[in-house]
């Protein structure tokens, strides 16, 4: 396995980092549109949700995060365990 397929695999550690992908196999996702980042914060702050564009940056604040929420659940569902991930990554990289 290649130095830049082992460092996600190698050494990490569970509780910090979980590493799942969706195959291309299993077509289209409902983050096809674009990556975000779900921003949780203590106290009284509300969560955020960052989304970077073409046009710049987006921060969706409230009852828009309840969809990305959603759609990450989704993500989190329809892609592979960690350990299936890992094992697909080393076999990308044997090829």
């Amino acid at each position: 396995m290649s130095a830049g397929w082992r460092a996600p695999c190698v050494g990490r550690k569970p509780e910090l980092v979980t590493l799942q992908v969706i195959p291309f196999d299993a077509g289209p996702h409902p983050a096809t549109g674009g990556r975000f980042t779900i921003i949780s914060f203590r106290g009284q702050d509300p969560d955020a949700v960052y989304i970077e564009t073409i046009g710049g940056e987006l921060l969706i604040e409230s009852e828009g995060v309840a969809q990305y929420r959603r759609v990450f659940r989704r993500l989190n569902a329809d892609a592979l365990s960690t350990e299936d991930t890992i094992a697909l990554i080393g076999r990308m990289a044997g090829s």
